[in-house]
């Protein structure tokens, strides 16, 4: 990203469509992805853990199961816009964040914080956090958002730090 905000350079997906594999994974430089569907995805639905500047703004995020949650992010900037539902994931259903992000005017539901048992093929939800966000970081703002029908043992609809401030927290389960 430049002075101005505009996107610069790194990875960019827009009108894309992933599905049926392990998501999508950003080693390095800055992410843009907007406009696309993230679903049926055996890992994390987009994960970034590299520290670098993202937006993440209007797509459909659902049904992955077995990473860390549908979203899975560290660094700067944003995640807007988006549907993030019926998503799997060990802590943060929903989304897991670190750093200095904004997460506004987000659909977030029916997710889970559960860990994966393979001897059955079930879900547990013992000692997880965050059902629809878990944040790791005091400087994350959590903005505007409809989070509902979460779970998690902990935090059903979010767990963690942060600026929280206008979302509808409703029918979440811990």
């Amino acid at each position: 990203y430049d002075g101005n905000g505009d996107y610069a350079s790194g990875s960019i997906f827009e009108y894309c469509t992933v599905e049926y594999g392990s998501g999508i994974e950003v080693k390095t430089g800055n992410t843009f992805i907007n406009q696309s569907t993230i679903r049926y995805n055996s890992g994390t639905g987009i994960k970034s853990t590299n520290g670098a500047r993202h937006q993440i703004s209007n797509n459909i995020i659902s049904n992955n199961q077995g990473g860390d949650a549908g979203i899975s992010i560290s660094g700067t900037g944003y995640i807007t816009g988006n549907t993030i539902s019926d998503n799997v994931g060990e802590d943060g259903g929903g989304i897991e964040v670190s750093g200095s992000l904004i997460i506004s005017g987000n659909t977030i539901e029916n997710n889970k914080a559960a860990r994966y048992e393979s001897y059955d093929g079930g879900f547990r939800l013992e000692s997880s956090s965050g059902g629809g966000i878990r944040s790791r970081s005091s400087t994350v703002q959590i903005l505007n958002n409809i989070i509902k029908g979460n779970q998690a043992a902990q935090g059903g609809g979010i767990a963690g730090g942060g600026t929280i401030t206008g979302n509808t927290i409703i029918g979440n389960y811990a």
